[in-house]
């Protein structure tokens, strides 16, 4: 590797723009750390110099050498995002809609969907269609993945009709108000079947056509939406106003944009470095639960111990609902404690030195003081109110001698 000699080249400024790429001088000394050093001898720097020409370049660097990409990483953030699309049972009802071998959660291998039996009635109904038809029919109706679409279009294909005529033999049993066709489209072409082909050449149960058939006669135009796992009956499900009591106890926490780095972070907001999630999850319990709140031990919260809202819960509408963090870039750095941090690095007397840095220990955040304010004056609101309403209330106390 050659590289052109140069006086702008020293050791305070080893790094030097060669154009398009950045390359490491000659006077630049082994022990100087540099970017990618691990990776390749041809070190790269983000450094700012003095732009050369391409003629330059080609006369500095020989052909021979092989400049390493730049290439830019995104940077992964700290919040876990839920991944829905993951989690074992969307797995396993997404493939059950494609018709795709899955595990249930009975852990029995379920296969995947094949064309059924023949239906051997007077109607001749697998005769009607080739083997090729039968597989795109097949192929067409679980390519959609969704069983709400599956299901208008199987509605679309049935036509309700009412009898015509009745001719009851012993007049027993229940009477027949309603009568169904079926139909399959292959192509812009729609053939007549009956209903156990009609199954067997979708790949669905007889209880699911009888379904769509049923809502069909009730008088919905399309068949309702697929309401497996979302049943209203859930005893433990934590209510509405909970939910909004924690929104409004995180909101209540002052916070602030970054000033300096506001276009990277243009949509969060950043709270206390001396508050975290656990920390607030404790202040939410004094404030809301404080009967919980007395049985904690030394405010870590005991195993038998569970308060209506976990802290689990706490954490999950904390990342799920706010773009909030805690802290603050270092290009925001705090006055005071930079102030404190450089006097007590100048500083020489060893009592200052010792109170200075006590004094940076202890120093108190006003977030605290701020929320501390205020449970004090909601616990003085409320006791002037329930004073109020033993006075109200006309009781005379006595005492027995």
């Amino acid at each position: 590797m050659s590289i052109s000699s140069s006086s702008e080249f020293s050791e305070e400024d080893p790094y030097v723009d060669s154009g398009t790429d950045y390359v490491l001088s000659d006077s630049t000394d082994s022990d100087v750390p540099g970017p990618s050093r691990r990776q390749s001898k041809h070190f790269v720097s983000a450094k700012k110099g003095t732009h050369k020409s391409n003629e330059q370049q080609k006369t500095s660097v020989s052909n021979n050498t092989e400049i390493p990409n730049i290439q830019t990483v995104k940077k992964k953030g700290k919040k876990r995002v839920r991944m829905e699309s993951k989690w074992k049972r969307n797995i396993m009802k997404s493939k059950q809609a494609r018709g795709e071998e899955y595990i249930n959660s009975a852990n029995k291998l379920i296969q995947k969907k094949t064309t059924g039996p023949n239906c051997h009635c007077r109607k001749r109904c697998f005769t009607k269609i080739d083997d090729t038809q039968r597989q795109n029919i097949l192929e067409q109706f679980y390519s959609t993945g969704d069983k709400t679409k599956q299901d208008i279009y199987l509605g679309g294909l049935i036509s309700v009709s009412n009898v015509k005529r009745k001719r009851p033999t012993t007049g027993e049993g229940r009477e027949k108000s309603n009568t169904y066709q079926y139909k399959l489209r292959a192509g812009s072409q729609e053939t007549i079947v009956c209903k156990k082909a009609f199954c067997s050449l979708h790949g669905v149960s007889k209880n699911r056509v009888s379904q769509i058939a049923k809502n069909l006669t009730l008088g919905s135009i399309m068949s309702p939406s697929d309401k497996r796992g979302k049943h209203s009956n859930r005893p433990n499900k934590i209510s509405e106003e909970i939910i909004a009591q924690i929104e409004e106890h995180i909101r209540s926490f002052p916070r602030r944009k970054s000033h300096y780095s506001r276009e990277d972070n243009q949509k969060r907001y950043f709270l206390s470095p001396e508050l975290n999630i656990a920390t607030m999850h404790r202040l939410y319990l004094q404030k809301c639960e404080p009967e919980k709140y007395a049985l904690l031990d030394d405010g870590k919260i005991l195993k038998d111990i569970k308060p209506v809202v976990t802290y689990d819960f706490y954490h999950r509408q904390f990342n799920l609902n706010h773009n909030l963090s805690f802290g603050h870039p270092r290009s925001d750095t705090c006055q005071k404690c930079d102030r404190l941090h450089k006097t007590i690095s100048a500083e020489a007397n060893a009592e200052n030195k010792t109170r200075l840095e006590t004094e940076k220990h202890h120093y108190v955040p006003p977030i605290y003081k701020w929320y501390y304010e205020q449970i004090r004056v909601t616990n003085q609101d409320e006791q002037q109110r329930e004073e109020e309403l033993d006075s109200d209330s006309g009781e005379v106390e006595t005492e027995d001698f």
